[in-house]
């Protein structure tokens, strides 16, 4: 089934708040990352227009090796 959103959450006429983009950040990860990673993560990237340097990021978001 398809159908077409002429108002789509993220565009610019409904632009998503926090809640939202947390929520689908969360939704996107939850079957490959714990909830605890997840949660962790969070206040890092809402920063990220205030890390001069990226390598300042946590370690966090590197890639785990597949077990």
């Amino acid at each position: 089934m398809t159908r077409e959103i002429d108002r789509a959450p993220g565009s610019t006429r409904v632009p998503m708040g926090r809640a939202d983009v947390e929520g689908k950040f969360r939704g996107n990860l939850r079957d490959r990352w714990p909830a605890e990673r997840i949660v962790a993560i969070l206040p890092a990237l809402w920063r990220l227009d205030n890390i001069a340097d990226i390598s300042q990021l946590p370690a966090g978001l590197a890639v785990q090796p597949a077990p």
